[in-house]
């Protein structure tokens, strides 16, 4: 008994595997690997190690001394002979805006030469080179483990003194974006609620054609492309669109006052409500539906009014 109560575990078990290997392939193994690269970033460490070297004794304040505009020159022309010059400018210009077209410009400057100064000669090239950040984010960018991008994340950068400040003015986008996000997302939520909560209850407990037919409107949704329905919306938002057409034929707007419904907040929620209005209809349809109408009845029978039974039966 026992061991063939623990035969049919086994078995249950094993049905579950591919769906295991499946979330572990296309989710936990991607999230992991983006995680580890978020914090590990070795490319511009492998690509310039002598030149790094050379920087930690560097004070941050002055630009190096020529040894290290040597160095740099050197590894430059190395990774273009090896075609990763291009990802390790890349790389920096995430540091600092400007950086790639300074070390391209530099190597370009740098083949073939041998000049007395490789400081002259990479200033004459890009004149970011005469400038102390410039090295500050070569050697930012050549971190193997950093928490700088989730610094970054939160409008925060770091010094050479490991001391946290405000990012520029220009460059601080993300806790507006992250806000903007949040309060779109709340504002769709509590519409998706107003306007799916009746609607579920009215399917729910209408007769089956007309609940029927309200489910079969809500179903069209997922039939169409959100390509297309982006486009419809756009259609009708437009300043000479549907909306805008039907609110100046009944004269609640002049003509030259049509309002701005695309391309702003109230577009995009406007879109979003209507996306995301299924995904809170068919849950609330379908417990609403396993209710059996008994308690209902029940609760009336021991005195609850109407806004009682909704509220302790729902």
């Amino acid at each position: 008994m026992v061991a063939a109560l623990d035969s049919s575990r086994w078995r249950a078990a094993a049905l579950t595997l591919p769906l295991a290997a499946f979330i572990g392939v296309a989710l936990v193994l991607p999230t992991g690997w983006l995680a580890v690269r978020s914090v590990y970033q070795p490319l511009v460490a492998d690509s310039l190690p002598k030149t790094l070297a050379l920087l930690e004794a560097w004070d941050g304040q002055q630009v190096p001394t020529e040894e290290v505009y040597r160095s740099a020159a050197g590894e430059f022309l190395q990774l273009r002979e090896q075609r990763t010059i291009s990802s390790v400018a890349t790389r920096v210009n995430r540091e600092r805006s400007g950086m790639h077209a300074a070390i391209i410009r530099a190597t370009r400057q740098l083949r073939g030469k041998q000049p007395d100064s490789w400081r002259e000669t990479m200033i004459e090239a890009h004149a970011a080179w005469a400038d102390a950040p410039a090295w500050e984010a070569l050697r930012q960018a050549g971190e193997r483990f950093t928490l700088r991008h989730y610094i970054h994340a939160i409008d925060l950068e770091q010094n050479a003194d490991g001391t946290l400040v405000a990012r520029e003015s220009g460059r601080r986008v993300h806790l507006t974006l992250l806000g903007r996000t949040l309060l779109t997302s709340l504002a769709v939520s509590m519409i998706c609620l107003v306007l799916g909560y009746p609607l579920a209850y009215f399917i729910a407990h209408s007769p089956p054609r007309w609940a029927n037919l309200a489910l079969l409107a809500i179903l069209l949704q997922f039939w169409i492309s959100m390509l297309v329905r982006t486009v419809s919306w756009i259609v009708m938002l437009q300043n000479h669109g549907l909306a805008n057409d039907l609110l100046v034929a009944t004269g609640l707007i002049p003509d030259d006052g049509r309002l701005p419904l695309i391309y702003n907040m109230t577009g995009t929620i406007i879109s979003t409500t209507h996306a995301m209005l299924p995904f809170l209809v068919l849950p609330l349809y379908s417990v609403m539906r396993s209710i059996p109408p008994q308690y209902a009845k029940a609760a009336a029978s021991l005195g609850a009014n109407r806004w009682q039974r909704f509220a302790h039966v729902y």
